[in-house]
């Protein structure tokens, strides 16, 4: 095989890619037990959110339905 400019850069940047995935995967690595627990707690936050929302939107049509049923 001739080595050329072109194949030493191909072959340089394809070095460069794979050390960075695989830096990036340790990295993925390492961090997923911090990154799951946020998912978690974030998890919790929307649900608590949702709920609260949701509760409150039916207190609020309940009460127009009270009220339109007896013309408060």
């Amino acid at each position: 095989m001739e080595w050329t400019a072109w194949t030493v850069c191909t072959n340089k940047c394809d070095e460069e890619s794979f050390r960075i995935r695989n830096s990036t995967k340790d990295v993925l690595n390492a961090r997923m037990p911090e990154l799951l627990t946020r998912l978690v707690v974030l998890s919790d936050a929307a649900r608590a959110w949702f709920l609260f929302h949701a509760v409150f939107i039916v207190i609020i049509v309940c009460a127009d339905r009270y009220n339109s049923r007896f013309n408060i």
